[in-house]
This record gives structure tokens, sequence and C-alpha cells, in this order.
């Protein structure tokens, strides 16, 4: 897009970001995010952003940088947030990190089933690994 002349979007960000995930290309998805606040292109991230790069990062397992950008985001996590989180807290096996976002997702939504399933496999899992 660059080469073209063409300023990328909030889409087309989003759709990289994306395209990072399912590929694994973890430096590559922190580098596009961390450049939409950049001079160059000045787009403020958006929380459909912020998820995305959980999934990165959940994906590869990095819990300190999960965490690291839950205490500067500008945004209030919502309930795909959490369910995003909780899914790769599963993966993993990090239960502590799960039960954190497992009570905060209830205070946005407590009769959401899919929390409860979702923090009921974390523990199955961990309880089947023991």
């Amino acid at each position: 897009m660059l080469y073209m002349g063409t300023q990328p979007s909030k889409v087309s960000f989003f759709a990289f970001l994306c395209a990072c995930s399912y590929t694994g290309l973890v430096e590559n998805g922190l580098k596009c995010f961390m450049s939409m606040n950049e001079e160059e292109f000045g787009l403020i991230p958006e929380l459909k952003h912020y998820v995305i790069v959980v999934d990165i990062l959940g994906r590869a397992g990095d819990f300190k940088k999960v965490e690291n950008m839950l205490s500067k985001m500008p945004l209030q996590p919502d309930l795909a947030f959490w369910l995003c989180l909780l899914g790769a807290c599963r993966i993993h096996g990090n239960v502590q990190l799960g039960e954190y976002a497992y009570n905060l997702a209830l205070h946005l939504q407590a009769d959401e089933a899919a929390l409860y399933v979702s923090m009921s496999n974390i523990y199955a899992d961990d309880y089947g690994n023991s």
C-alpha cells in the first residue's frame, strides 16, 4: 500500500494484524500495531486492534507482554477482549491470569455462558495436567 502511495486505514491495520495472528508473526504484528500511533500514520487503535494483539500475544504464550499492554491500555476491555485472553490462558495453562480475566469479564456480562465454559475448561485442563 505504501509503495503505491496509499495510506493504510484502521481496517487495513486490523486485517494485517489478523494475518499476523493466524500465521504466528508476533514481531511483525507488534511492529504494525505500534506504527499505527506513530507520526507516520497517526491512527488511534480501537478496541478491536487491542483484542487482536492479545490474540497474537496469547497464541505465542507471551503473557508478560499481555499484562504490560493491559496496564497501559487507554480503553476499557470488552467481553471479546476477555474471552480472547481466556482462550489463550486455556491453551497455555495460565490459571492465574485466566481467573483475573474471568472475574473482570463477569462484571461486564455475568450471564455470558462462554465465560463459565472457558473458566471451567481452564480448571479442567489444569486438573488433568496435575
